[in-house]
């Protein structure tokens, strides 16, 4: 029994100090390393000539929006060229996107629907622009973005720049709220990882790249390399998103994030739509990211690699920390201090269902709530890819979920 209760212990404060890691001690690190090893970066405007990529299934809603706001963009008009890279859309999109072309808006149609990333591959054999830029359909740029994007092209260590994503909450809900405190604080470690090394992956809505550092993902199938039975993915279930800066840093060059090149979308509305997100990402994420293994090579990519394994890896295994902190928490009850350690706990994973209840039947919102709500949200939907991965489900096809 003594035993039993030394290796709970041990498995209780292990899991302890792996969240307050990934969470907390992480970003401290990052933030004392930034006073030491911060690297500028040499902006400067200019104005190289611009692709502006636009990914699209099924957006006859926001398509019109999208592509008026780009011919707005402060951006001299003979610089730059917009692609609208239609995954075989099935609605009223192409047709919307045609009115266009008189006004220089280019349609590149997959004809068989193979993805987002394939959809942009696609669209870059269309382009000519020196920097590709890439966005989606939903997603407003305010009119200086391509502006405050490229001017940091003039430091040549940087291939990739992503912006920054305002979420806007106009249904007003708490999975809402949720969200965009969550990306503040995502957007507030990016930067530390930019100001430092280079950001990790790129907000898929807003961001750019020397179009002589693309490469297109492979179209057939690529080995995914998690097991000795190397399980055989298809390039579809990749995420060009957070790919795209691993394979511009590979080639020599940094990613770094402007958090004044701002773009801005809604939040998910409801909490179904937030999990269906979060899980088709981590998938995604993990597939993509065992495809690329080498870069995890801590010899090779010491820095690199310390970042993938703490923002990235930990990030994914807390939904099992906070599983193991729990149960190890059971077999301590006799002792005061655990007891009401588990009582808290107890609390937090109440405190997240009643948020769950409210939100769902558009209740009244409660403040209190929105933390431990969204928070278990989002592990559970890191759990749920996970565990699809593992089992071998990929999310092939991309399906905007707002």
């Amino acid at each position: 029994m003594i035993e039993t209760d030394i290796m709970a212990e041990i498995v209780f404060w292990i899991s302890i100090f792996l969240i307050l890691y990934t969470y907390a001690i992480y970003p401290v690190i990052l933030s004392i390393l930034r006073i030491f090893m911060r690297k500028p970066v040499d902006k400067k405007d200019t104005t190289p000539s611009v692709s502006v990529i636009i990914a699209a299934y099924n957006e006859e809603k926001n398509i019109r929006n999208k592509i008026e706001n780009t011919l707005e963009l402060d951006y001299p008009k003979n610089r730059i060229e917009i692609i609208v890279a239609s995954d075989c859309s099935t609605d009223n999109t192409d047709n919307i996107v045609r009115v266009y072309e008189k006004r220089g808006v280019i349609l590149a149609r997959l004809q068989e629907r193979k993805g987002k990333t394939a959809a942009q591959n696609y669209a870059v054999s269309f382009a000519s622009g020196e920097i590709l830029v890439f966005s989606d359909a939903p997603t407003i740029f305010r009119k200086d973005s391509i502006k405050k994007l490229v001017r940091n092209y003039n430091d040549e260590s940087v291939g990739c720049v992503t912006g920054e994503v305002i979420y806007a909450n106009n249904e007003d809900t708490v999975i809402g709220d949720g969200g965009a405190l969550y990306w503040r604080y995502e957007s507030w470690i990016k930067q530390m990882e930019s100001d430092i090394n280079s950001v990790l992956g790129a907000a898929g809505c807003i961001y750019s790249m020397r179009r002589q550092l693309y490469t297109p993902f492979d179209e057939e199938y690529l080995s995914d390399l998690i097991s000795p039975l190397k399980l055989i993915v298809n390039s579809r279930s990749l995420d060009g998103d957070f790919l795209t800066p691993m394979k511009v840093y590979l080639k020599g060059v940094r990613s770094v994030m402007d958090a004044e090149a701002i773009s801005i979308e809604q939040t998910s509305k409801s909490p179904g739509e937030e999990f269906k997100m979060r899980s088709r990402v981590v998938t995604r994420a993990i597939s993509g990211l065992l495809h690329m293994s080498s870069i995890l090579n801590p010899f090779k990519f010491p820095f690199y690699s310390y970042q993938l394994f703490s923002h990235k890896i930990l990030r994914w295994m807390v939904p099992v920390f906070l599983i193991t902190v729990f149960a190890s928490n059971l077999f301590l009850l006799d002792n005061k201090f655990y007891y009401l350690i588990f009582q808290l706990q107890s609390l937090f994973y109440s405190m997240a269902l009643l948020g769950y209840i409210i939100d769902k039947k558009n209740l009244s919102k409660m403040k209190l709530l929105l933390i431990p709500y969204y928070f278990c949200t989002v592990n559970l939907a890191v759990l749920n890819g996970t565990c699809k991965y593992i089992i071998g489900k990929r999310d092939r096809l991309w399906t905007p979920q707002r």
